[in-house]
Formats: structure tokens, sequence, C-alpha cells
């Protein structure tokens, strides 16, 4: 018809009921709008005995009552095969029909009270939360929610009795500031199936529960379930807390995870990577557990994982911080790793792992980062390469040290430290190593520029093996075994002489101060007193050795000895240059 103003429209031979439709775009859905204003239903089940018709728009208050965050608007569609998922499609039957109710969503997240979670500490939403994210997933929406409402106190949780599987491309998000809680019943949290990627935990905190009992140190809370060619991947979980588990984050065959902003308690391990895991991040996050706050663990068949870095974060009260097995590129940087009962960090048959401007203290435990021995059989296979830079440690107890290798490892340096023990601690070293009958003992340690507070006698470098150096340390005497033969000169010195074997003047004095008594007559003192004398003092003079030079050692004691450099008449040796080091 052509067109007409609307005041010339004829009038109506019956008054409207307010029933009549007319057409309304709505998000690019022509629907019918009743006349008489929006039609209603208080809940999703009410929507159910309204029968959808194509066109129809109805407003849904509540999902089961109004205001409870399950509301929506909705629009029928007829002429298919429709299969209520009980949140973005209902049908008259709730089951499969040719005609549906379909909820209008803006944007791209859907929320699980959508598909009526309630998220009331009591009921169990287990199946509602997983509906809305399969329904999320199969229709292109990226992102599932757990709001709170205006009733919440933020004592509510949405309780679970079973394992949430998240599909790939799935961004589960809380309502800011980890306030949305997961209550997992008797189970673990969420699960990522072997082939997942993409998937992201925002603002949400994640707790276990056993009947009643909070934090009953069971179950896994976010379950990463990679394998051998079918890996888990691209993973970042942002601010979330998960709490009273038996494993917080447990990433097995993970790649390029992100953690930022984690927090763990009161658990038995925070994150542990398996296997494969390589390429992972953790940073500004902070640890609580009983056992290991970060663990890495290969394989029965010595796969290993690679690739970790771990920044500005705290883990605390755990036996170990961190604990790794086989582990290929550790980065631990910016860390504060405090009140540890056995080990700080603690790697074994590692390689390439450096800890930097970190704070390790053990209170409890006696090494601050310990590395364990490895077997002389795979020994050329793991080149420790290991580096402690600008890093503080705190090793208080007895029979403790700040830094311990053990056997056959080789390539470790430490510069820059500072290394602190009890002031009547006994037996404490900052760094140690142990003797190795076998032909891969250590090798390449070096100590550099470090120094050491409060020891008894001054916390001592205790070197058992050949290739140790120790360089311009400040009140760190050396001790040197000698229990399984002398050391050779491949050992740090504990003073270093040069002398002119002609006038006598003191050409060269390292570690230690030279008085001149008389002719070839001369009184060392160490820089700094050494713990131990109960080994006999090894001198080495060239050229031509000791006792073609006539060099002796008496009265040798922790703060010094003397030296002569006479010959048997008693006159100077007569030499152009004397070199002398001592070991002790």
């Amino acid at each position: 018809m052509a067109d007409v103003k609307i005041s010339q429209l004829p009038q109506a031979s019956l008054p409207l009921s307010g029933a009549e439709v007319f057409p309304v775009v709505q998000n690019g859905v022509t629907v019918q709008a009743p006349v008489g204003g929006a039609a209603t239903a208080a809940s999703v089940a009410a929507l159910r005995n309204a029968t959808p018709f194509a066109g129809a728009s109805i407003y849904v208050e509540g999902y089961y009552a109004a205001g409870d965050g399950g509301g929506g608007q909705f629009y029928g569609v007829t002429g298919g095969t429709y299969t209520d998922n009980g949140g973005s499609v209902i049908t008259a039957n709730g089951g499969t029909s040719n005609s549906a109710w379909i909820r209008v969503i803006d944007g791209d997240a859907v929320s699980v009270r959508m598909f009526g979670a309630k998220g009331d500490s009591t009921t169990d939403d287990t199946v509602a939360i997983q509906t809305a994210i399969s329904a999320a997933a199969s229709s292109g929406y990226r992102i599932v929610t757990f709001p709170r409402v205006a009733q919440d106190t933020g004592s509510s949780y949405y309780k679970i009795t079973s394992a949430i599987i998240v599909p790939s491309q799935i961004q589960l998000s809380g309502d800011g500031d980890a306030i949305s809680y997961i209550r997992a019943q008797d189970c673990n949290g969420f699960q990522l199936p072997a082939g997942t990627s993409g998937v992201i935990f925002r603002d949400m905190t994640i707790i276990a529960f056993s009947g009643s009992t909070i934090d009953p140190k069971i179950n896994t809370g976010i379950d990463c379930q990679g394998i051998a060619g079918s890996i888990v991947s691209n993973v970042d979980l942002i601010g979330v807390s998960v709490r009273g588990f038996n494993v917080c984050i447990n990433l097995e065959y993970t790649w390029n995870t992100t953690v930022i902003n984690l927090e763990t308690v009161n658990c038995l391990t925070g994150v542990r990577l398996y296997g494969q895991s390589v390429n992972n991040r953790i940073d500004d996050s902070r640890f609580t557990a009983d056992t290991y706050c970060i663990q890495t663990e290969k394989t029965p068949a010595g796969v290993r994982g690679e690739g970790l870095m771990l920044s500005n974060s705290l883990l605390a009260s755990a036996s170990y911080g961190i604990y790794t097995t086989g582990f290929l590129s550790l980065n631990v940087s910016n860390c504060i790793i405090d009140l540890i009962k056995a080990s700080c960090i603690y790697t074994s048959a590692a390689n390439v792992i450096l800890v930097d401007n970190c704070w390790l203290a053990c209170t409890t435990g006696t090494k601050g980062i310990e590395i364990g021995p490895v077997n002389a059989a795979t020994a050329p296979f793991y080149y420790t390469h290991i580096y402690v830079t600008n890093s503080y440690i705190f090793t208080p107890l007895s029979n403790s040290a700040g830094i311990d290798i053990g056997i056959n490892n080789r390539g470790i340096s430490v510069t820059n430290c500072s290394f602190t023990t009890g002031a009547s601690a006994a037996n404490t070293y900052a760094v140690k190593t142990y003797y190795s009958p076998t032909n891969n003992g250590q090798s390449q340690i070096t100590v550099t520029n470090c120094t050491s507070f409060n020891a008894l006698n001054a916390t001592p470098l205790y070197f058992a093996t050949p290739n140790c150096v120790a360089n311009n340390n400040y009140n760190m005497g050396i001790e040197w075994d000698a229990s399984q033969g002398v050391p050779s000169q491949e050992l740090a010195p504990v003073a270093v002489l040069a002398f002119n074997g002609t006038s006598g003047a003191v050409t060269k004095a390292k570690n230690c101060s030279v008085v001149r008594n008389g002719t070839g007559d001369y009184t060392v003192t160490f820089s700094h007193k050494l713990v131990n004398t109960a080994f006999i003092p090894v001198i080495s003079a060239s050229p031509g050795g000791n006792s073609a030079l006539g060099i002796t050692v008496q009265n040798y004691s922790v703060n010094g000895f003397d030296i002569a450099i006479k010959n048997q008449s008693g006159s100077i040796v007569d030499s152009a240059n004397i070199n002398v080091a001592v070991y002790n």
C-alpha cells in the first residue's frame, strides 16, 4: 500500500487488546513486540510454558526468580530442529523440538547463571557450568563468566562435584580480583584434555573441600593433561587463586603457559611441571605449600622439561621452594624464597640454571641451593652450568651450606653473592663441594666477589675436588679436604707470594700481607683467618720446586705462617724470581 500518515489512518473498528504485535529489529533480528508492552516470563521454567513462534520476543526476569542473574531477552524461532541446552536454547518440552526460544547474547560472553548455576555453596552447579562452557564453545562465544549478584556476600561458592572439562579457545572469567569462588567438592577443579589450546583462567578462586573440611590437600585444582604427541598449549592464568589441593596447578606435557598473579595456598604442591613441559613463564605470583612451591619432574623414561622462567615472585613455607630433576634451562630472578624447611632450590641432573637477584632464606633447613649428585655414568651428558649471581643466601643452622654441590657436577659460577650463617653455628659453609672417586669429579667451580657475615671463624669455602677457584672474596676462608690426597695445584691457593731471589724483596702478596724479619725470613698474615688447619699445608714453589729453592714453612696457623727462602749457607736463594703458592 502507499505511504499514509499516521494521523490519516482509519480508526480501528475494535479496541486494541494489547496482545497485538508489531515488528521491531533487535540486534539484527526482527521480532514481534506486543503493542501493550514487552512480554515477560518470571523464570526459564515459565518460558517453557510459552509456545515459541517466529519473531516473538519475551523477557525472562531470572533463571529461577527475578534478579538472580540468569534472565534475559529471548526470541522465538521455528522451522528447524532445536535441542534445549538449559540456557541459550529453550524448548517448550525441554528436549528436541521444531521451535525454540533463543537467548539474545550481547558480545562474546555467556554467564554460568544463564544456564542455571546458583553459586549458593549448596546447589551442585556442575552440570550448569559444564553446559555453559560446552554451549559457548559450540556457538562461538569465547568467554564464560562466573558473576556475583547483589545478594552475594563474598562467602558463596559455585559448588562442583566432578571436574569441569575445558575445551580449546575458551576464557573462564570471574568477577574481578579473584572474588568468584569455585568449590571443588571431593574432586578436581578443571581439566584440560590432551590437545587443548588457547584457554584462559582469569580472576577466580578455586578451593578444595572434602565433606565440610576446607583445604584437605587432595586432588588437583587445574589439571593440564597433555601427553607425548598431543600437548596442552597456550594456557594463561591471570589473577587466579588456588588453595587446599594436593597439586594446585598440574602441567603435564604443557607448552607456552603464562602465569601472572597466581596464588597457591595450603597445598602440598603449588605448580608441578611433568615430562616435556616447555617454555612456560610464571611472574608476579605467591606460593605457599607444604612440600614443593614449584616442582619439575621428568618421566620414568627420562623425558624432561625445558624452559621455565620464574620472576618477581614469593615462595614460602615449603620443604622446597623449587625442586627440579633433569630440567633444561631454568631462570629464577627477582624472587624471595623464604621460611624453607629443606632447600630453597634443589636441582639434580639439571642443565643451565640461572639464579639472579634473589633472597634465599632456609630458616629451618640446611641448604640454600642444593645441587644433587650426578651419576658418574651419566655425568658426561649433564654439564650442569649453574650460575648464581647477585643473591643473598641465609642458612643459620649448624651443618648447613649456602650452596651445596654434589659430586660430578661441573660448570658452576657464584658471583657477587652474600652469605649469612648463624653466629654460633658450627660446620657451616658458604659453598661446599664433595670428593668423588670417579674421574668425573666436580670441575670449573668458581666463587668470585662474594661476602659472608655473622660466621663462626668466617664462613668458609669447602673445596674437596680439583678446579675450584676463589677470587676476591671477603671474610670467606678456604678449607681444603685433603683426606683423599694432597690437593693439586689446580686448587685455589690460600695465599700467593712472589720474591726477588736476589734482593729478597716481596714482589707479590695476594690474600695476605708480608713482613720481612731479616735475611730471607718473613711472616705472612692471611687476609682472612682460615677455618681449619688440620691438613698439612702444601707449598708449591717455582722454578725448581721447594727442595731446590730451599723454602721452608713454620708456625702454620689459622692466622698465617713464617716462611724462609734460604739456601744451606743461610743466604737468599739466588734466583731472579721465586713464586710461592700456599694451599691448606
